[in-house]
């Protein structure tokens, strides 16, 4: 959810689409290192990171696509300036 919010408002703002695949690849590396290695308040579950993976790479697909095809410019815009 966080990946999708984040994602979609960087989109809107015309960022460069290679942070938003950073700052997935960020997400899933964090989330490796939250579910096997600190177990302060966690107990390392490995299905649950497979969770993790699913939903990231589902997020990373709706930007791709929202990116790819969604967004387009508004001509009426453009002619107003």
């Amino acid at each position: 959810m966080i990946y999708v919010g984040i994602g979609y408002l960087y989109l809107m703002m015309d960022v460069n689409f290679r942070y938003i695949v950073l700052f997935g690849v960020l997400i899933l590396l964090s989330n490796v290192v939250f579910e096997y290695w600190i177990t302060v308040l966690n107990t390392p579950d490995i299905i649950d990171s497979y969770f993790g993976y699913a939903g990231t790479l589902l997020a990373f697909l709706f930007l791709f696509v929202s990116w790819k095809i969604g967004m387009m410019d508004n001509p009426l815009a453009e002619k107003e300036n």
